[in-house]
């Protein structure tokens, strides 16, 4: 009898469980498709201004612009670290908190000095204690423009006034609904090779001079960079935990099936030994 009390309370539980991750999984959907859309508006127009910075910088070899410019030595990194701040998303604060232990100890093994800014609580909480100069940012959720573009500001004016000679980014970049890759790019100085090669339009005149249209291009194209990788890792972050979700919702199905396997077998063996015993006592009146 005490079994088939226990089993009962397992499988409530069970279910209640199920109810919870079936729920998460439903608001986990309705978050990624809003962040899917937002990363489909946000991605061209950020890839249009970086082609634009770099066809107007491949026209004039003299061009040149204080946030697309290296640093001849490179000694002083900042490295944002772009995590979330809730759980039960699988392995996606995982996969990005690895990747930047590899890279921060890569730029420590070639003698550089490392300055972490840490976005979302999950990683905050990791780097929480421990020696080495960083920032924690737990106010950045949901990727609000004024936030992100607000940090971005703070990490250009390092950069300018030369506290810290590049900024790299660690966060996941959103492939599809099925691929996620978390990575490391670098936000500054403006990555110009990776767009040189792409091609250049040619087909537009610049006015009034191209210096006073790369002074506004280059900061606005660095800003919706950063924007857009934090979309990424948001829409990331909410794919993973509908995934996350929805193979704990099987999960609590598979084990209410085998609790009520083990809960009808236990009532079985009890009505069994009930009509045993019935059937004892009747054939000790007879006699």
């Amino acid at each position: 009898m005490a079994e088939i009390k226990t089993l009962v309370k397992r499988r409530k539980s069970a279910k209640n469980i199920q109810k919870i991750t079936k729920t998460m999984a439903l608001i986990a959907a309705a978050k990624f498709k809003v962040a899917s859309r937002k990363v489909t508006a946000a991605k061209p127009y950020a890839e249009s201004l970086n082609k634009l910075v770099a066809d107007l910088m491949s026209r004039d070899s003299s061009l040149s612009h204080p946030l697309a410019s290296k640093n001849e030595k490179v000694q002083n990194v900042a490295v944002i670290v772009v995590a979330s701040n809730r759980g039960f998303c699988g392995s996606y604060n995982t996969h990005v908190v690895n990747h930047a232990e590899r890279e921060i100890q890569q730029l420590k093994d070639e003698g550089k000095n490392v300055f972490l800014h840490v976005v979302g609580k999950k990683a905050a909480s990791i780097y929480h204690s421990g020696s080495g100069s960083k920032e924690l940012h737990t106010d950045l959720e949901d990727a609000k423009y004024d936030n992100v573009y607000s940090l971005a500001e703070t990490l250009v004016d390092q950069y300018l006034n030369k506290e810290v000679d590049e900024v790299r980014v660690i966060f996941t970049e959103y492939i599809s609904a099925t691929q996620q890759k978390t990575k490391a790019t670098t936000f500054l100085p403006f990555p110009i090779d990776e767009y040189q090669g792409e091609g250049t339009s040619g087909n537009y005149e610049v006015y009034p001079d191209v210096n006073e249209v790369l002074n506004y291009v280059v900061p606005q194209s660095i800003y919706s960079n950063l924007y857009r990788i934090f979309l990424e890792s948001s829409v990331s972050e909410h794919v993973n935990r509908m995934i996350a979700m929805n193979k704990a919702t099987d999960n609590a199905a598979e084990m209410i099936k085998d609790l009520t396997r083990l809960y009808n077998r236990a009532r079985q063996a009890q009505i069994t030994n009930e009509l045993s015993e019935i059937m004892g006592a009747v054939r000790s009146l007879k006699k």
